[in-house]
């Protein structure tokens, strides 16, 4: 084991750990991911009686499987990629250690592991329960030989990945999100099943670390996203020497010496594709199977957990929370779950689910971000749209970076300023969607936007030059005729 892997066990799940005794608490979180920890810190800090409950280790995927190292993974890789093309094309070769990257991703979320620390939670006033929670019945749960007790419960056991049927895959090792990071390096080549945020990101990573990266995906590239960001990003990942097989239906996998070997059945032809490695992005499963949900009268099935819109089960003392109910599985969404969960299991709450608006980002290169309604969404529920679009080629910030690939468009509800979504895709939109997300939910009309001074240069200037639009659309030739009559008579 790698000495940094090391140190984030011994933070997250210690190896001579002994649980408290058994007792009776106000709050039982199960699950210590983003939810559950945001949760049993905010009960705890309410003065409550808190226990927490984890099997495998504080931080859940986000710190061991998913963001944290996928991130910290593609910032090496960027800068990598950044430093090959200002070397190679002065003549100067650039020779990449790919390990460099590994180590320094193990290094740091090792650091961040300690903001999730046995430790650091106990001293919240938090009871931390290392084992598989099962429940004993409505209102108990056990952790081997412990028992709690609780006024309210959250599940928030989060997800484990899917595994595709595809015939010959459960006869090879292969990668997921929950193993490939313990890789030491990036290997010689790699073929990524599944065209989602997860191997659109890594598919990127390995490229630019050194890897020959096949992708193979049943649609499109981000199916979520409009067609325009698909094509994009599409020709993004062309350009940096991926291969792309979108639209494919996998007949089947074998391996040979050293090579996993896929056929491939496209619209237009066959492909026989070998890698060394395979990682399966295909999402992910609600992870319920330890639980024993029936003895709580909890309803689920094969998509999560079954809520209401309060984030309620069929349970009234249980609530549940993050990508063990099936929907909106992103991080940040599972912290506003947790939040859900706290203000109506305590406070009489009547917080919904259904009016979070919530963001989500793709952090390949360029990022690829999104709230709101799509355009097709739009077309499938007759919605009538204005779009407000500007190219990132246009604007000085992107120009002077020579980030120019790209554009930012709003979507307002038809003849209004009204914005109903908005879709960036190019530099820092993460960042930027932050803004429009913020107007979303506070319900601010595009108008505002355009009386925000934004810094210059900067890339939020893109988000103003989409307001003016608006601005000068309103611009009627009765308006502009009245305005040219002030002009020359004042």
């Amino acid at each position: 084991m790698h000495s940094a892997d090391a140190v984030l066990q011994e933070l997250t799940f210690p190896s001579n750990w002994e649980n408290p005794q058994s007792g009776h608490y106000d709050l039982v979180c199960i699950g210590a991911g983003p939810a559950g920890l945001i949760a049993a810190m905010i009960g705890a800090g309410l003065g409550g009686r808190v226990a927490l409950v984890e099997k495998q280790g504080l931080g859940g995927d986000c710190l061991h499987h998913g963001c944290v190292p996928s991130k910290a993974l593609i910032a090496a890789a960027r800068r990598h990629y950044q430093v090959r093309n200002l070397l190679e094309p002065s003549g100067n070769a650039f020779n990449l250690q790919s390990k460099s990257a590994f180590d320094a991703m193990r290094s740091t979320r090792a650091q961040l592991g300690q903001h999730d620390s046995v430790s650091r939670i106990c001293e919240m006033g938090i009871d931390v329960f290392l084992g598989t929670g099962q429940f004993r019945d409505k209102k108990s749960v056990t952790v081997g030989n412990r028992t709690l007790t609780f006024r309210r419960c959250i599940i928030a056991t989060g997800s484990q990945p899917a595994r595709p049927e595809i015939p010959g895959l459960n006869d090879i090792t292969f990668h997921t999100n929950h193993t490939v990071f313990s890789l030491p390096q990036a290997p010689p080549s790699i073929m990524i099943i599944g065209g989602g945020p997860v191997g659109c990101e890594l598919a990127q990573t390995f490229r630019r670390l050194g890897s020959q990266v096949s992708l193979v995906t049943r649609g499109a590239l981000l199916p979520k996203e409009d067609a325009p960001v698909s094509a994009l990003i599409e020709s993004q990942f062309r350009t940096e020497g991926i291969n792309i097989l979108t639209h494919s239906k996998i007949l089947g996998i074998s391996t040979g010496n050293r090579n996993r070997e896929i056929e491939i059945l496209t619209s237009d032809s066959g492909h026989r594709i070998k890698a060394e490695a395979l990682l399966v992005a295909t999402g992910g499963i609600p992870s319920l199977g330890e639980l024993e949900l029936q003895r709580a009268e909890v309803v689920f099935d094969r998509r999560g957990i079954q809520v209401d819109d309060r984030l309620q089960t069929t349970n009234r003392r249980i609530y549940a929370a993050g990508d063990c109910i099936g929907k909106m599985a992103y991080s940040h969404a599972a912290d506003a779950m947790a939040r859900i969960c706290i203000q109506n299991a305590f406070f009489w709450g009547r917080k919904k689910l259904s009016r979070l608006v919530i963001p989500r980002t793709t952090f390949t290169d360029p990022e690829v971000a999104h709230v709101g309604i799509t355009r097709r969404e739009a077309e499938q529920r007759e919605i009538g749209l204005d779009h407000f679009r500007e190219e990132f080629q246009h604007t000085d910030r992107a120009t002077l970076e020579g980030t120019r690939n790209g554009y930012a468009e709003i979507h307002c509800r038809r003849g209004t300023d009204q914005i109903l979504g908005a879709s960036i895709v190019g530099p820092q939109a993460g960042e930027l969607i932050g803004i429009i997300t913020l107007m979303l939910t506070n319900r601010l009309p595009l108008r505002r936007l355009a009386k925000t001074i934004q810094c210059y240069p900067t890339h939020s200037g893109i988000l103003k030059t989409l307001a003016d639009q608006y601005t000068r659309k309103q611009l009627t030739p009765l308006r502009s005729r009245l305005l040219r009559f002030l002009l020359q008579h004042r």
